[in-house]
């Protein structure tokens, strides 16, 4: 998978970078069921990153708060509960990646 793409073939945030020490945020700020089916759209055809209503920011630390206890996905996969803390590890992993 190439840096800033998801499981599917459209890039979901074309700022990322895996050279950066960051974390790279797409926000989906759509109120509406149109902006959510535009933004769907916008999915689909490789062009999320600059839909209306998309925001892209990068951080080194990420805070998530909400109902206690309440799961926290990652990849699919239950990885524990709100309140959750992310952040950039102070060691690279290393990976292997196409040029």
């Amino acid at each position: 998978m190439r840096p800033g793409r998801n499981g599917s073939v459209s890039s979901l945030c074309p700022t990322a970078d895996l050279s950066r020490p960051a974390l790279s945020l797409c926000l989906l700020n759509a109120s509406t069921r149109l902006q959510v089916l535009a933004t769907a759209l916008a999915l689909g055809i490789g062009r999320i990153g600059w839909a209306p209503g998309v925001s892209h920011l990068s951080t080194p630390m990420l805070h998530v708060d909400g109902p206690a206890d309440e799961p926290v996905q990652a990849d699919g996969d239950i990885v524990g509960t709100l309140p959750a803390t992310f952040s950039v590890a102070p060691e690279a992993l290393r990976m292997l990646t196409g040029s």
